[in-house]
């Protein structure tokens, strides 16, 4: 008890500030071992290590666990890896990645009449943010209904952004003490889908891991581009990522929906694969020299003529999925473009052709733009130039710092 009151005293953090973040692709587990250090007297993630692990099909499937036990030994795998790296120093705290099917997005606005003006309470704030919450998930399984045709899909709470609230038409930052009676709210509200979280928990508690949270890469993502949470940043952000490529679109500084294509960078690898008779891993391996220019020129014909065909059909597919967006009458113009499979140049050139984004009501022209590693407060200096299929882990990891002080 007293050395507790000492550590207190002298604010010591006697936790391990070491912690993992676990990122479940269509084809990689990823595993990233960070430390939590102190940087130009702020707190920051350091990245010590990143271990990954091909996954098959039958063992995860559009990110979605379909052997937990054959996970379990691949997860096994990489903890025996880290456990020699670190050399006697501890790890247990884990964040686990949400994103695509797997985390939904949706802004819900919610008006409340109060029968008196006295101040609103901690209570009724807390009473106020619920009906927001069951508003917004009424309204997601109403949406998924429409795009699957599925009923009671079970989703839980994992995040949200307040994008605006006020009181008797008075923008306010904080509900708390406020007084009026016409109180209306506006909520980015982001939901994990129970039966993939119910896994990682059956999961991760044997080995011994502690999950100090889910994380949504949409909120990751969002919270990355506003520099203050005052930002009422509006963007498309597109994630390309193994079988799926999603769409997230942001108003006024949160995220008004996010769906999701089944097609992704993976789906270009098989092709590949198939038409080069090669491996999965080869076909992988080729797709890369390709992106940074270092196939010889016959080689780097063969490949763009596989490329360029499938992401044809994918644009078709992106075109369907924006349409799909009813209630969107036009999209801000700031396009952000994110995932391993972002660095392919015949992406960024189909993207911002005038045939595809006449078909799409964007504010103006889309203008590209990327998410840089330097611009992260968070994360240590020295982790800058660390390739771009890692972003949206960090990402996730420098979310760590705030959900572990929650």
């Amino acid at each position: 008890m007293l050395l507790d009151k000492f550590f207190k005293f002298l604010k010591i953090n006697t936790e391990s500030p070491f912690f993992l973040t676990i990122d479940l692709g269509s084809e990689t587990l990823k595993v990233l071992l960070n430390e939590v250090i102190v940087e130009e007297n702020e707190e920051k993630v350091r990245v010590k290590n990143v271990y990954k692990e091909f996954v098959s099909s039958d063992i995860s499937y559009y990110g979605k666990v379909v052997d937990s036990n054959k996970l379990k030994d691949i997860l096994n795998k990489i903890l025996t890896d880290i456990k020699k790296d670190m050399k006697g120093n501890s790890v247990s705290n884990v964040i686990v990645t949400l994103s695509g099917n797997n985390c939904r997005s949706i802004m819900t606005t919610l008006q409340i009449d109060r029968p008196k003006s006295s101040p609103i309470s901690e209570k009724e704030n807390n009473e106020i943010s619920q009906k927001v919450f069951e508003a917004a998930y009424k309204e997601l399984s109403a949406v998924i209904r429409d795009e699957s045709g599925e009923e009671n899909v079970e989703f839980e709470l994992v995040d949200f952004i307040p994008v605006y609230m006020t009181c008797d038409g008075r923008e306010v930052i904080d509900l708390l003490g406020e007084e009026g009676n016409e109180v209306q709210v506006c909520y980015s509200v982001f939901f994990g889908l129970s039966e993939t979280m119910s896994t990682y928990k059956k999961l991760l508690k044997p080995l011994g891991l502690n999950i100090v949270s889910f994380v949504s890469t949409n909120t990751a993502i969002l919270k990355s581009l506003k520099t203050s949470k005052k930002d009422k940043i509006d963007c498309v952000i597109l994630d390309i990522g193994g079988n799926t490529t999603e769409a997230i679109i942001c108003f006024g500084g949160g995220v008004y929906l996010n769906k999701v294509l089944d097609i992704g960078g993976s789906d270009l690898t098989y092709e590949l694969a198939s038409k080069l008779n090669l491996s999965f891993l080869n076909a992988e391996k080729v797709k890369r020299l390709y992106t940074f220019n270092k196939l010889k020129e016959k080689e780097s014909a063969v490949v763009q003529k596989v490329i360029l065909y499938n992401l044809n059909n994918w644009l078709v597919g992106l075109e369907e999925l924006f349409s799909d967006f009813t209630h969107v009458k036009v999209f801000p113009s700031d396009f952000y473009v994110l995932g391993g499979s972002s660095e392919l140049p015949d992406i960024t050139e189909l993207l911002f052709e005038e045939p595809w984004t006449k078909s799409i009501p964007f504010k103006s022209l889309p203008e590209f733009k990327r998410i840089d590693f330097s611009s992260l407060k968070k994360l240590n200096k020295a982790q800058i130039e660390r390739p771009s299929e890692d972003l949206i882990p960090i990402l996730v990891s420098i979310e760590y710092l705030e959900k572990r002080k929650r």
